[in-house]
């Protein structure tokens, strides 16, 4: 049985962009800004669909 993936966000690429790509893209809406810093919810899916929509590679997928 395979581990269920979750998207973690690397903090140090990560520009807390005014408008996030990934978070308008995320199907879960799993990715929210919260206290000027983004982070990723429970309703995270696992899906990689964030990773496709960052431009500074801020995104990953671990289990």
């Amino acid at each position: 049985m395979f581990a269920k993936k979750q998207a973690v966000i690397i903090y140090e690429r990560c520009q807390n962009c005014e408008v996030c790509l990934p978070q308008q893209n995320c199907p879960a809406y799993a990715i929210v800004k919260e206290d000027d810093e983004y982070y990723v919810g429970p309703s995270c899916q696992g899906c990689g669909y964030c990773r496709k929509f960052c431009p500074y590679n801020a995104i990953d997928l671990t289990n």
